[in-house]
This record gives structure tokens, sequence and C-alpha cells, in this order.
């Protein structure tokens, strides 16, 4: 559909679901994701009835995306119920089955239980229960992470994750523990060095040594030691934000 409009329409979408980092929008974020002048074009309000938007804005037309329902409430969909799954753990390496849940609106809980039990039997995702064994969790398996090191790495996309990453954990501090981003990332351990060689050669991020002694085994050997064995325990970003 080559409509102008549309494609604006389209846009907006888009640009919203990135915003929110998700890949649906329910047709009341889509009523305030859409500026008042498509309204017009399109000849309905905003507080016309859920059909009449769908209608009016083609949205059961536009490429790329699909109408899904669950429950009462009517979402807009990028992507296929599973792609959707893999795409909260490339933003979030590791979840709870409850909470991610939560983030996958369109999905109805006997079909996501359903997915989960799949990609874990395709050994795609692997799970384990927290320590006092009330919580279930989920992360890419060990195989998953291996066949992404066989894959190109999209540097712009892998950046802009590991600054997500970045800001969550550091919450406005400059100084960020590297060990901490490893994990939220649960990239592969050979990607992971290859993105922040990649971003450090690129000037977008500085990396700061430390006392060793004040970590773990394990975060020591998530932490990045360069060809030379320096451990570099923090990191500051300086690149675009």
């Amino acid at each position: 559909m080559n409509n102008p409009m549309i494609e604006e329409i389209k846009d907006k979408i888009f640009n919203q679901m990135n915003h929110k980092k998700k890949d649906y929008l329910s047709l009341s974020e889509v009523r305030h994701c859409v500026p008042s002048k498509l309204f017009k074009a399109s000849g309905i309000k905003r507080k016309s009835s859920n059909q009449s938007i769908i209608e009016g804005f083609a949205l059961d037309k536009i490429e790329g995306l699909m109408l899904c329902k669950k429950g009462k409430t009517t979402y807009v969909c990028r992507t296929d119920a599973k792609t959707m799954i893999m795409n909260q753990f490339n933003r979030v390496g590791k979840w709870s089955l409850g909470l991610l849940h939560k983030t996958l609106g369109p999905i109805k809980k006997s079909d996501y239980i359903q997915f989960i039990n799949q990609l874990i039997s395709d050994e795609i995702l692997s799970c384990a229960f927290s320590i006092d064994g009330k919580t279930i969790y989920l992360f890419k398996s060990y195989k998953s992470r291996q066949k992404e090191d066989e894959r190109p790495i999209d540097i712009e996309q892998a950046a802009n994750e590991f600054y997500e990453a970045y800001k969550q954990i550091g919450k406005g501090k400059s100084f960020v523990r590297v060990h901490r981003i490893r994990d939220t990332l649960n990239w592969s351990h050979k990607k992971f060095d290859h993105v922040i060689e990649n971003l450090m050669k690129t000037y977008m991020i500085e990396l700061h040594g430390g006392d060793p002694s004040m970590l773990t085994d394990t975060e020591i050997k998530k932490s990045y030691s360069d060809s030379n064995g320096f451990l570099y325990i923090t990191v500051t970003w300086w690149g675009n934000k």
C-alpha cells in the first residue's frame, strides 16, 4: 500500500513500538500516538469505535502489521508470537516466567506456556529455578548463543542494546560494572567482547580498571580483559545518547 497517509500512520505506530521497546500496541495506544491531522484526513475521531479506527487507518491492510485480540482488547502486532517472545530476550537477557508474560500483552497465557515449552524443547531457551525454588528464570540456551556467533553482528543495533543496558543498570551513574551489562544482555562471551572492542575503537565508550578484590571470581570472568590481560571492571558511555 503506497498511500502516503497510510505510510505515515505505519511510521507512527512503528516509532511508538520502538519507543516502548515492544512489538505491539493496543488500539488505545494507537489512538494516542497518531496525530490529530491523520484522524481528520481519515474521517474519524479519537473517540470513534475500534472498528472505525481499524477501517479508517486500514490497520488490517498495512503490510508488516497484523491484528489480534485477547479478551476485549485488540492489538496491532508487527511479529508473530514466537518472534515477539525472542525479541524480549534480545532486549533483556533473563526473565522470570511470570514477568515475561506480563510484557507480552497479545499472547494468551495458554499459548504463552505452549510457546515457552517448545522453545525449551528446541534448545533455544533454557530455564533455572531461583534459590528458594519459587521463581523460574528463562534465558537463551548455550546452543542458541553459540549460533549467534555464526551470524554477522549488526554493530549499530548491538550498540543501541548495549547503551540501553548501560542506562538501565547505571540509573544515571557514569561508571557501570561491565559484568552487570554482560549479564543483562546475555550475549555469547565472544559477541559481547567483539561489541565492546568495537565501541572502544570508535570512542563510544571508555573502560576503567579497578580493584578486582571487590569482585567474585564469576564477576571477574564476566568483566573484560584485553589482549594484554589487563582487567577492566567499569565502563562509561561517551557516544550518542
